[in-house]
């Protein structure tokens, strides 16, 4: 998780993003995936090595910009209409990375960010009600 105080602006959020995108760092390693789905006789599916490396970039650059939000959910003196309108923003950023993955940003990511709103703003589940 990136701990941040305040609000950041653009540009180091775009250099972060970009140091993310050139370093070699992901969970999910290329030689792993490979073997993967190798080992699998049914998979029809063939992935070059490029196109397992840029869903590994595209993993990190979720994973950076969703904790980047969760972090901004935490920190910053936001209205629960501006916190809801930074998970909308992410799920737009899902979309943009991830088309035809929505419903999975919905199973989640969503609910995850929702139990971050609810315990900064105080809500409980029989206030919903």
């Amino acid at each position: 998780m990136i701990y941040l105080s305040g609000s950041l602006d653009v540009v180091k959020i775009k250099v972060w993003i970009l140091r993310i995108c050139v370093s070699g760092i992901s969970h999910i390693r290329l030689g792993e995936r490979k073997s993967i789905m190798k080992s699998d006789p049914e998979n029809q599916n063939t992935y070059t090595e490029e196109e397992i490396k840029e869903e590994n970039r595209k993993i990190r650059i979720f994973r950076f910009v969703s904790d980047l939000t969760m972090q901004r959910l935490y920190t910053e003196l936001l209205t629960i209409e501006e916190a809801r309108d930074a998970v909308s923003q992410l799920r737009q950023v899902a979309k943009n990375l991830f088309p035809g993955k929505g419903d999975v940003f919905d199973l989640v990511v969503s609910p995850r960010m929702e139990r971050v709103i609810d315990e900064r703003f105080g809500i409980t589940r029989t206030d919903l009600n």
